[in-house]
């Protein structure tokens, strides 16, 4: 499996167009091509509402550009400027498909920037200590993933799903509560989190809200 991210800033009054477009035909294509939106969402805190971001699933590279001629339908005048990463999943959690069930209103965007020497200890520390929170919470867990091409220093993103910005503020007060009584298991969870954020170098996150696909 392999993703598209599709990031696309849009001018002014265009959002309504855009998602025409996508609903319309690209969409449909898309599909056809065998991809799996996984999520369609517009900027909400950290990024304008003109930003789009797109993560769609494929099965394998040769799905991925028979998909590519749909875009060519979206006119120019709409778009003020297009990124497009090719990514893989770097979990086996990370969703190929979305249900409706799992779909939410907001989503959190996180990048994490490592030393590639410490991919697998960042992933068992996200697993055990933060991951596996994300039921009990009502968390939708998109993925995590980094670029298929490799580089140094290495990105990381993950994306989870929340059903309001209340839910998402009490799901991080709860995986990040430094009032919680010690124990043997939390302790643990800290410190793998504490770890997490050692072999960090930088991240940032932001918050998307999710467009009716």
């Amino acid at each position: 499996m392999i993703l598209e991210e599709r990031n696309t800033s849009l001018f002014a009054n265009k959002t309504n167009s855009y998602m025409e477009i996508c609903r319309d035909s690209i969409w449909q294509s898309i599909r056809s091509s065998n991809g799996s939106i996984i999520c369609s969402a517009s900027g909400f805190i950290g990024n304008p509402k003109t930003n789009i971001l797109q993560i769609i699933a494929y099965p394998d590279i040769e799905s991925w550009q028979t998909s590519q001629g749909a875009w060519s339908s979206v006119e120019n005048s709409l778009i003020k400027k297009e990124t497009v990463r090719i990514l893989r999943p770097i979990d086996s959690d990370s969703k190929s498909s979305i249900s409706p069930e799992e779909r939410k209103n907001i989503y959190e965007y996180q990048k994490f920037i490592i030393d590639p020497v410490y991919l697998n200890e960042f992933t068992t520390c996200f697993k055990e200590s933060i991951y596996k929170n994300f039921e009990s919470l009502g968390i939708s867990f998109l993925g995590i993933w980094t670029l298929a091409s490799s580089s140094n220093p290495l990105e990381i993103i993950q994306m989870t799903g929340y059903d309001n910005i209340n839910h998402w503020e009490e799901c991080r007060l709860q995986i990040f509560d430094t009032n919680n009584e010690s124990d043997e298991l939390w302790d643990r969870e800290k410190a793998l989190r504490d770890r997490l954020e050692e072999i960090t170098i930088e991240s940032s996150l932001t918050l998307v809200k999710s467009i009716v696909i």
